[in-house]
């Protein structure tokens, strides 16, 4: 028996395998297109500004969506960019991340793309490393764009985050 299945939130890219999940329907693009919105986003500002801007720290949560979005990002990038370190780490409260944001530290990146599920954490982390500063840009996919910050913080600066557009406004075809 088959079965159809809608996902108003799915956004892994392995979800648009036909061979793999062929009633598989989702209301929200693949995490591709977000992926893409920050390439595009990091090859703008580089266009604008620059050096620095090519040079780039990815870190992702060990997270199928996350490490799936991360490796997408690292594997297709363009060839002006290129990525110092790619570091991941477990999703838990209490994880240690101390080697991972060393390793960005010491890559000199100044523009840090991350594919994480809590990035207030990561930010209070990287804040202890000089991290979350006026010489740092983090590029965040949508799941933590879209639970915002309660109110605002100064972890938030140099955050570029990417989101889907979703509009009631459209007209309808």
């Amino acid at each position: 028996m088959c079965s159809s299945d809608l996902g108003t939130t799915a956004t892994a890219p392995k979800l648009t395998n036909p061979r793999l999940y062929p009633y598989f329907t989702r209301l929200s693009p693949s995490s591709t297109g977000i992926v893409s919105a920050m390439e595009a986003s990091i090859l703008h500002y580089y266009g604008e500004m620059g050096k620095g801007w090519n040079e780039i720290a990815v870190i992702s949560t060990l997270f199928e969506v996350t490490t799936d979005s991360a490796l997408y990002f690292v594997n297709s990038l363009h060839e002006d960019l290129s990525v110092l370190t790619f570091q991941q780490y477990l999703v838990a409260q209490e994880t240690d991340m101390s080697v991972e944001l060393q390793e960005i530290k010491n890559s000199g990146a100044r523009v840090i793309v991350a594919f994480v599920l809590d990035l207030i954490t990561l930010l209070e982390r990287a804040e202890g490393y000089e991290l979350v500063d006026e010489g740092h840009v983090w590029v965040v996919s949508d799941a933590p764009v879209v639970v915002p910050f309660a109110q605002p913080s100064d972890l938030a600066r140099g955050v570029i985050g990417a989101t889907v557009d979703i509009r009631s406004d459209i007209t309808e075809i």
